[in-house]
């Protein structure tokens, strides 16, 4: 994986509140470094023949993940639950969407993950 695509997706992750760093299935060929915000997931980046794949889940921006996914399914295909899979090599690195994306994410997940925003009973 090239050092600048990896290192600005790897810096964008851990640059958000409470992040830590895994891997996912390590030794198999499904092995990523996964970006979690306490037990969840919310960033998975990993090389392909094609050069890289990154997954996150989004919520605002699902419409244009939409969008992006119908004019090109081979780098952009969306999950019924909003995760998105981007497939990209150093040339094509959406850097600019992942910006965007990647905060997206870390957002949708971290309240669950955490804790915050949920209600008491009683």
């Amino acid at each position: 994986m090239t050092k600048s695509v990896h290192a600005t997706i790897e810096r964008l992750a851990m640059g958000l509140p409470n992040v830590t760093r895994a891997i996912a299935c390590e030794g198999t060929k499904l092995e990523a470094t996964t970006f979690d915000v306490g037990a969840k997931s919310f960033v998975f980046l990993r090389r392909v023949d094609a050069g890289h794949e990154v997954r996150l889940k989004l919520t605002a921006s699902r419409d244009e993940a939409l969008a992006l996914a119908a004019a090109d399914p081979t780098t952009c295909s969306i999950g019924a639950s909003g995760w998105v899979k981007l497939v990209f090599d150093d040339a094509s690195a959406p850097l600019e969407r992942l910006r965007r994306w990647i905060p997206e994410s870390h957002a949708a997940l971290a309240p669950k993950a955490t804790g915050r925003g949920k209600r008491s009973r009683g």
